[in-house]
């Protein structure tokens, strides 16, 4: 199984997307190869002092708002089963992640985007982008609600079908 997570998490307290001081970048990358012992687990994110090499995890820089590195990125990885993006949480970065990172999503896999605001101004526009997604037939897409409050956040969840 290929694993790629866009969002390591940083320490930079200043820096956009800041988990604090205390947190662990990276942890969830090595909570899945750890769960999934033949995987090749891959990450990126825009902060260079997060990322690290370990035992089947390897990360590499991406700015999630510059299409041209997501190119670079996904040319190096290849085909993948799975795409997590938990990196910017705005819309252009996203809808980036499901653009770029569609032709390089194995049938079968799973493109997941975390953390989506649920306001009538982001909600529109994912359903939007749901509807010109809607057109290829080769797509299973389900939004999933994360909590009942007024402040809580969906995921957007793609499945590509095996041909």
């Amino acid at each position: 199984l290929r694993f790629f997570e866009i969002g390591l998490g940083t320490n930079t307290t200043s820096a956009l997307g800041s988990m604090g001081s205390n947190a662990s970048p990276g942890a969830s990358l090595r909570a899945f190869r750890d769960f999934m012992p033949a995987s090749q687990v891959f990450g990126a994110d825009l902060d260079e002092t997060v990322l690290f090499s370990e035992n089947r995890i390897k990360t590499m820089q991406i700015n999630q708002l510059k299409p041209g590195t997501y190119h670079n990125v996904f040319r190096s990885l290849g085909q993948v089963d799975i795409i997590i993006d938990d990196g910017l949480h705005s819309f252009g970065a996203n809808l980036n992640t499901v653009v770029h990172g569609l032709p390089f999503l194995r049938g079968g896999g799973w493109l997941i985007v975390e953390d989506i605001k649920k306001t009538k101004v982001v909600m529109g526009a994912w359903k939007v982008a749901d509807a010109l997604l809607s057109t290829d037939q080769t797509l299973e897409r389900y939004f999933i609600d994360c909590g009942e409050e007024k402040s809580a956040s969906q995921m957007y969840a793609i499945r590509k079908k095996v041909a």
